[in-house]
């Protein structure tokens, strides 16, 4: 099967879309809300450095409201471990973000 087949190429973005869905359906948050996060943590490591934890993650769950122990468990699970990681790692780790 040729990578130009048509049928390969419907089938390979449904399991893309499948996966989007699911991903976007395990977030601890909704998808524009955890694009503020990404935000926030650009903007307070690019003046702070990153002290390997999540201050700067929990911190900001406090603020919005979210459960921060959910928040942990799901940046942990795709990559991030402190806040650079959760900035570096997450929004390419999760197909929710489509990166």
């Amino acid at each position: 099967m040729s990578s130009k087949d048509p049928e390969q190429r419907r089938k390979l973005n449904e399991w893309k879309a499948e996966q989007r869905a699911k991903a976007e359906a395990e977030l601890p948050a909704p998808k524009e809300t955890l694009l503020g996060l990404f935000e926030e943590l650009n903007e307070r490591l690019s003046s702070e450095p990153c002290d390997h934890s999540l201050r700067f993650t929990l911190a900001w769950a406090d603020s919005k409201g979210i459960d921060g122990t959910g928040l942990v468990e799901w940046t942990r699970k795709h990559g991030g471990y402190c806040d650079c990681e959760v900035l570096g790692n997450v929004p390419d780790a999760n197909p929710a973000f489509g990166r």
